[in-house]
Parts: structure tokens; C-alpha cells; sequence
């Protein structure tokens, strides 16, 4: 859907510097590790806008060393006083270049390159052994694939080279530009996966159930190399086993298999992530921005998370984007996208809290400029909706027709807020999730932690976990809110987000019947 002005701005506002502070409604994932593991930098970066930490395994194998990640994300989250979720992202079907240290070859364009699978050949200009030993099954003749360091940011920064022979134990490629193999550098292969392998490996799932015995609970999964529905209902499945029913399961779309599948694995899904780089080597550059379109489109019509990366790419070594990185950020913005995932640029970039900071001011700017009506007007019209979402929906145009500055919406479970943020609401929506008491037989704890963790991917929700100690019900009984209502108040008061006089739309639901109420602070 295009999204237009509904009124002419004046240059003048424009042109006025942007503010730091304030409500940033789009959520932003930050890889950590390396550059990004400090408690001091990780603090930084919790204040400057991260709102989930991704830890990927195709970084690195070592448990140990993101157990004390984690750790030192835990220390920055009470130092900063900010909430943020963690997720996980699975290494995949995943294929590197062998190299030792002392290895230095350069590739010539139209030089022939054999991929072997032997790991006991030296590496040379015409010959490079792979780790992975199923290569042989996964790509045909006249594949494109991509070589590059880990993380790597685009063409102009690999090899790329075309499948000529697929034979035992090896593959014919021809080199299709220069190139330069360090030694030092983990070089990854980009698989364009016309032939399918599984999306959760042996090796994930060994990683996964390690990780879970350390202790480290996780949000969100991002299950890499999605090609089928069945691949998302599977690591469903195996997450369940492992005691990990809570992790909601983003599918990330690398391939042209992915997106001709992509309703389907939506449908079993709970969002997804536009693996940008990877769809370059599948989709046109000149056809990019029509897919990233249709597939948030698709997302949003669900009520669905959908996250997209490779943004900022030059802040890996400048301290500021580019032009056209500001206004791709900008425009995904304007899409729909709930959330934007940093890589490189906070692994291994040089300015991780920069990166983290000047993505906040991008999405703020351009959430001034988002389309609420169009995008209500779309979702609600000739459409049939339960009891739940008429009360979403309805605080959303009460918000609106109102002028009121926040929405407030108590949940027991999240879904209610979540609700209400698929209808886009030009204002913030406060979700705040009521504490019950609950056992798993053994121990008794209060619930609360999955409603607000996840609400921290979806986009303008401000989520806050009510204190258990107060005294409400939020769906079968008929306590006062009151007092848990006010702290709301209070916090969004505190957080610059409301003032004295405004309006705020409130919703819950009170022995049984929806209730929303209009309130002057």
C-alpha cells in the first residue's frame, strides 16, 4: 500500500533537528557479541533503543562464551533499567571455506574454482575444501553462489561464481569476478537452495538442547533457511520437547522457495524475517522492493511480526549511514515493518551504539510520516471480527477520533495489545500485562514474562508488567483496576509520553464484557 501525506509539512519543520528522545514505535534487534558484549556498551545500546539481543550460532558454536554474553546483557538490562528480549538464531544448512591462518589465494574472473568436500586438500586459487560435506546435494548445475566473509554485505564484498559440474565429493565452478580469500576470515557460502535441505539441523538441535541446560531462556527463534510450512511446524515441534513451548518460532525467507511458500509458513508462523542478502541472490534488485512490500503487506494483514535486515551496512566502519541506507530504513518504515535487525553493524561493527541510535531517529521521523488512516481504513473495511478484535480495532479509532495521546490497554496474555497495534495507531500503545499466579507442580511463579518479552518485537507497543502485589483481574473477574491503571499513568507521565490534560483510551475486560473507557489525566 502507498503511503501519502495527509497533509502538506512545512520545510521549516522538517529541517528542525530531531530529537533523541522520545517514543520510537519500530523495534530494533541487535546482534551481540564481539563488538557488542560489554556490559557498558550493551547498557548503551539498551538506552539508545535495542529492544531484543540476538545471539547467532553462526557466529559462533562456543556455549560458554554466549552464556557470558548473556550474562553481561543481564548486568546491562538492571544497570539501564530497560527490558529487553533474546533470541536465537540457528546456524542452518551453513557451508565455509577450510583455511589455515597462513592461507592467502587470489581468485581471477574466468578462472575455473572446484569445491571439494575432501578435507585434506590444500587450498589453492583452483581448488577450495568446504566444511560441509552434503555440498554436493544441495546445489545443480547453473546455480549462482556467493562467497564472502561472515556477515558480509553484498556483492561488491564476494566471490561470485556459477555452478558448472555437480561430480562426487565436488563441484565445478566458474569465478565470475576477482577476488581475495584471507586466511584469517571466515568465508561463508551463500547457497541459492534450489535443492531443499532440512531448516533445523542435528547441529541446531544439538546446540538448542545445550542451551537450554545452561539455564538461558529465549523469546524468539529465527529458524534460518526456511523453505516449506513444514519446516516451521517441525521446529515447533522439537521446541515443545524441549521444554521451550513459549519461543515463538520467525521463519527466516532467504530463498525463492521461502517466498513461494511464504503464506503458508506466515500461516504456521508467528512472523518472519526478510533475510535481504540472502533474497539478493534470488530476487532482481530492481524486484527487491515489491517483495519486501508484499510480504510486510502480508504480515501486517496478519497481525503478524515481520522484520527485515541489512540496513546500515557502512556503519560497520563509519560512524553515520549513508543516504540511501537512511531512506531504505525510512521506507520500511513506511511499509509496516515491526522491526529492523542489525548484524554486522553491531557484531563486528565499530560503532554498535551509533548504529543502534541513528536507526531510533530514522524510524522516528518516519513514523511522523506513516499513513494511520489508509492502513485502518484498509484493515476494517467490509471485514467480520471476533468480540476481541472489535475491541481492539474500536480503541483504535476511539484513540483517533478523540485525540487521545496513548492507548492503555491490560492484557493477561499480550494478545489483546497485539491486537490493537495490527490496526496501526498513530499513538503509543501501553500494554499492560496482569501477573497470575501459576505451577508447574513442583514450583509456584507469577506469569507475565512471555506476555511482555514478546510484545518487545511488535511494533508501538510499550509493554510493562503489572506489580503482582496489586490487586486487579483482567478476564473472568471483576476487580479494580485502578490502582495498576494509575501506575500506568504515572510511568507513561515519567516517560515523557503523556501530559496533564491529554486523553487516553483505555481497554480491558471486566467479568467477562469488553469495556473501553475514555479518561482525562
Amino acid at each position: 500500500m502507498a503511503m501519502t501525506f495527509s497533509e502538506p509539512f512545512a520545510l521549516s519543520s522538517i529541517l528542525k533537528e530531531s530529537k533523541s528522545v522520545g517514543f520510537c514505535g519500530t523495534k530494533i534487534v541487535c546482534t551481540i557479541g564481539e563488538k557488542a558484549r560489554d556490559p557498558e556498551i550493551l547498557e548503551d545500546m539498551l538506552r539508545a533503543g535495542m529492544t531484543v539481543a540476538r545471539f547467532d550460532f553462526s557466529h559462533t558454536l562456543d556455549l560458554q562464551y554466549h552464556a557470558e554474553t548473556y550474562a553481561n546483557l543481564d548486568k546491562a538490562i538492571h544497570s539501564a533499567n530497560k527490558m529487553c528480549a533474546t533470541m536465537v538464531d540457528t546456524k542452518g544448512m551453513e557451508i565455509n571455506i577450510r583455511l589455515s591462518t597462513k592461507d592467502n589465494i587470489d581468485i581471477k574472473a574466468g578462472s575455473h574454482v572446484t569445491l571439494t568436500t575432501n578435507a585434506s586438500i590444500k587450498p589453492s586459487p583452483t581448488i577450495l575444501p568446504v566444511t560441509n560435506e552434503q555440498l554436493c546435494e544441495v546445489v545443480k548445475a547453473k546455480d549462482d553462489l556467493m562467497c564472502g566473509p561472515y556477515l558480509f554485505r553484498g556483492a561488491e564484498y564476494s566471490l561470485a561464481m556459477q555452478v558448472l559440474e555437480v561430480g562426487k565429493g565436488e563441484v565445478s565452478c566458474l569465478a565470475l569476478n576477482d577476488y581475495s580469500l584471507n586466511g584469517n576470515v571466515v568465508y561463508h557460502i551463500q547457497l541459492p537452495f534450489t535443492i531443499e535441505p532440512p531448516a533445523l539441523t542435528k547441529q541446531d538441535k544439538e546446540m538448542l538442547v545445550e542451551w537450554v541446560k545452561l539455564g538461558l531462556p529465549f523469546d524468539f527463534m529465527c529458524l534460518s533457511m526456511t523453505h516449506k510450512a513444514q519446516d516451521v511446524v517441525a521446529a515447533r515441534a522439537f521446541l515443545d520437547s524441549i521444554g521451550c513451548k513459549d519461543t515463538k518460532i520467525l521463519p527466516k525467507i532467504e530463498s525463492k522457495k521461502g517466498l513461494l511458500n511464504f503464506e503458508s509458513i506466515l500461516k504456521e508462523s508467528d512472523g518472519v524475517i526478510l533475510a535481504r542478502g540472502s533474497l539478493g541472490l534470488h530476487v532482481p534488485a530492481e524486484k527487491m522492493f515489491t517483495v519486501q512490500k508484499w510480504a510486510t503487506f502480508k504480515c501486517n494483514e496478519a497481525g503478524k511480526v515481520c522484520v527485515i535486515n541489512r540496513v546500515v551496512d557502512s556503519m560497520v566502519d563509519i560512524p553515520r549511514p549513508t543516504r540511501a541506507e537512511a531512506t531504505d530504513v525510512a521506507n520500511a518504515v513506511l511499509d509496516g515493518v515491526d522491526a529492523i535487525l542489525l548484524g554486522a553493524e553491531t557484531l563486528k561493527g565499530n560503532n554498535p551504539v551509533e548504529a543502534v541510535r541513528a536507526l531510533s531517529l530514522i524510524c522516528k521521523e518516519a513514523e511522523k510520516c506513516y499513513d494511520h488512516t489508509a492502513i485502518y481504513d484498509h484493515m476494517t473495511n467490509n471485514k467480520e471480527f471476533s468480540q476481541i478484535e472489535a475491541l481492539a480495532s474500536s480503541g483504535v479509532r476511539g484513540a483517533v477520533k478523540t485525540d487521545a495521546k496513548l492507548i492503555l490497554v491490560f492484557s493477561a496474555s499480550g494478545e489483546t495489545a497485539k491486537l490493537v497495534a495490527k490496526y496501526r495507531p498513530p499513538v503509543p500503545i501501553i500494554s499492560v500485562v496482569i501477573p497470575t499466579l501459576i505451577t508447574d507442580g513442583i514450583k509456584w511463579k507469577f506469569s507475565g514474562d512471555v506476555a511482555v518479552k514478546t510484545s518487545l518485537l511488535v511494533r508501538g507497543i510499550l509493554p510493562m508488567r503489572a506489580d503482582p502485589n496489586q490487586t486487579v483481574t483482567c478476564v473472568d473477574g471483576v476487580s479494580d483496576h485502578g490502582p495498576v491503571e494509575q501506575d500506568a499513568i504515572d510511568y507513561a507521565l515519567r516517560e515523557g509520553l503523556l501530559q496533564y490534560g491529554e486523553q487516553i483510551v483505555v481497554l480491558m475486560r471486566v467479568g467477562g464484557s469488553d469495556i473501553i473507557k475514555i479518561i482525562e489525566v
